[in-house]
């Protein structure tokens, strides 16, 4: 009995040939039978998910660097559109949906804020959301000292 498997289509899905062939040389005849099929596995993509709620606290004037990964799973490696509602004057946000993937919250006024972010994969498949707690403390009260650098935040 032989095999014949051959990987054919290694981006899309993965593929396999498999061929069979049976020979009797034990018989008083030659004789053989052969049978192929083709096995395709295609891959499903499986939406973000939220990894719970975050808090962030930082200075008036401080900038820290949030990755989207600490807000959300995507589980296939997908780029994420992360999105959020409008901030409140507390702070301003940029978001980098491309290679980095992290979003830059900077503190411009004393406050508290909670926002709702959206995260979206190339498939459309969108979370639920994730809440954000900003802390903006005026300087030198609360937000520098911890994480790497001068970046404190907490996963709860």
């Amino acid at each position: 009995m032989c095999f014949d498997i051959s990987y054919l289509n290694p981006l899309l899905a993965i593929s396999f040939n498999v061929s069979c062939t049976a020979y009797d040389d034990l018989a008083d005849f030659n004789a053989s039978s052969s049978y192929s099929f083709v096995q395709t596995i295609t891959s499903v993509n499986d939406p973000p998910y939220s990894r719970g709620p975050l808090i962030v606290n930082l200075d008036v004037g401080q900038t820290v660097t949030v990755a989207y990964s600490q807000l959300f799973d995507e589980v296939d490696n997908d780029l994420l559109t992360v999105t959020a509602n409008s901030p409140l004057s507390f702070t301003t946000i940029s978001f980098n949906n491309g290679a980095s993937q992290e979003m830059r919250i900077t503190g411009q006024n004393e406050g508290v804020q909670t926002l709702t972010f959206h995260a979206v994969d190339p498939g459309a498949l969108n979370d639920d959301s994730d809440d954000v707690r900003i802390n903006v403390f005026a300087s030198g009260y609360g937000g520098g000292g911890g994480g790497a650098g001068s970046d404190q935040w907490y996963i709860y």
